[in-house]
């Protein structure tokens, strides 16, 4: 007995072993776990003070109203309208916009109204309307200055007479 008893380390050697000069290993996971959650905070209140999330802000009313929507979508597509967009970044900020309205055929249409707004998907404040001119039969143009270069969506609804067209379309300012 006294053999197995000589060779069981003494309990203060023990401590001293582990917790001696391992001390500081506990406050390097306080410290991590810290530097995590300082970071998520920092993230999360830049993402808080950015951008609402919020898109639709009648998203309950428009989720009512889906079936109306599809039935719109239909008659856009039966009408046929061929709609294209075309963008030039003339400086860095401006944009230059060239609409063409033809209908199944490929003849132009003229519009009665042009209802367009410049939205940025990551920042709601900065959206803005914009106005288009008519140049010819079927072809429109607009200009846009002092926009952040990024991403931007163009929300067109072209009218004439009952029938009406919606489009959107993603641009990329420089």
């Amino acid at each position: 007995m006294s053999m197995s008893h000589s060779l069981r380390p003494s309990d203060a050697s023990l401590k001293q072993r582990l917790f001696g000069q391992s001390r500081w290993i506990p406050w390097l996971f306080v410290g991590l776990f810290g530097v995590v959650l300082a970071v998520n905070g920092i993230m999360v209140a830049i993402a808080l003070d950015s951008w609402t999330g919020l898109v639709e802000h009648n998203y309950y009313r428009r989720g009512l109203q889906y079936n109306e929507a599809l039935a719109a979508q239909r008659a856009q597509d039966a009408l046929g309208w061929q709609v294209e967009v075309g963008e030039h970044n003339e400086a860095p900020g401006e944009l230059v916009l060239r609409l063409s309205l033809a209908d199944r055929e490929g003849r132009a249409i003229a519009a009665e109204r042009v209802v367009a707004t410049l939205e940025r998907p990551s920042q709601i404040a900065l959206d803005r309307a914009v106005v288009f001119h008519a140049q010819r039969r079927g072809r429109y143009s607009a200009a846009v200055t002092e926009l952040p270069p990024g991403v931007w969506d163009l929300r067109l609804v072209v009218h004439k007479g009952a029938d009406s067209y919606e489009a959107v379309k993603r641009l990329m300012v420089q």
